[in-house]
């Protein structure tokens, strides 16, 4: 079907929000040359969750229902301010064990996403620029570095998206205002695209390399410093998910001693 579909648009990847990780994952594409199109929603309530809800397209649902089947996603709990922070072994904190897979781990890691502001689902589970880095815990994570930040204690959430904006801007990416997503095109079992409801119709992008879905943009409320951040916090905004996901967050990482290493 999707083979005979007259697309409006083609890019590597489609962001269907204009959130915390909408714009993380258009930098660093960007970043590693590929075409992004953002696409941008009306602002979402600060506690509205991020996870599609029924938009009334069969396919797309069953497809998001495959990858939550283990779960109730209606259940989870959600915190509209959590911005977690991890920190990075040292050497010597590192252990030379490889920790065992659990699949338990997979679902509890997507459960975790799905209620966090910062969470996405990406349609890929191959070919992303990341990092593995082992965390405090003893698990493996593969991390995609975007930068030193200081988050405003009053709002990091909102300062985060603030400051995700302004670096998104130096590299040009520009917003597509859409009303809402609707709908994913699946190639046999495989996303192709989306279609996104706006002002003019439907309007279909074919990603070359994945679709992300996460939230739209973050209604400020007012907190948070103007301009960059220093960097010498230690702290660092990341893309962070698990070896065989399609789930991730951002989240904030202390590289200190990663860092003073390199």
């Amino acid at each position: 079907m999707c083979a005979e579909m007259d697309w409006d648009d083609e890019v590597d990847v489609v962001c269907t929000g204009a959130g915390i990780a909408g714009l993380a994952v258009a930098i660093t594409a960007i970043d590693e040359g590929a075409d992004v199109l953002v696409a941008d929603p009306p602002a979402a309530a600060p506690d509205a969750r991020w996870w599609p809800g029924d938009c009334g397209d069969v396919d797309t649902a069953a497809y998001l229902d495959e990858l939550t089947a283990d779960f109730d996603t209606t259940g989870l709990g959600y915190d509209q301010d959590d911005l977690p922070v991890r920190t990075v072994l040292t050497d010597t904190e590192r252990r030379n064990t490889v920790p065992p897979f659990i699949g338990s781990r997979m679902r509890d890691w997507a459960a975790r996403c799905i209620g966090s502001p910062s969470g996405f689902l990406y349609t890929r589970v191959t070919e992303w620029p990341t990092t593995t880095v082992a965390l405090r815990g003893g698990e493996t994570w593969e991390v995609a570095d975007l930068g030193a930040v200081t988050p405003d204690d009053g709002d990091p959430v909102a300062w985060l998206h603030n400051w995700l904006s302004d670096e998104a801007q130096e590299r040009d990416v520009e917003r597509f205002p859409v009303h809402c997503l609707q709908r994913l095109v699946l190639d046999n079992g495989a996303v192709s695209g989306a279609v996104f409801d706006t002002t003019s119709g439907p309007f279909s992008v074919r990603a070359r390399h994945g679709v992300l879905i996460g939230p739209s943009t973050r209604s400020s409320r007012g907190r948070g410093p103007a301009g960059h951040p220093s960097p010498d916090t230690g702290l660092r905004a990341a893309l962070v998910g698990k070896a065989g996901s399609r789930f991730g967050r951002v989240e904030l990482l202390n590289f200190a001693t990663a860092a003073e290493k390199r």
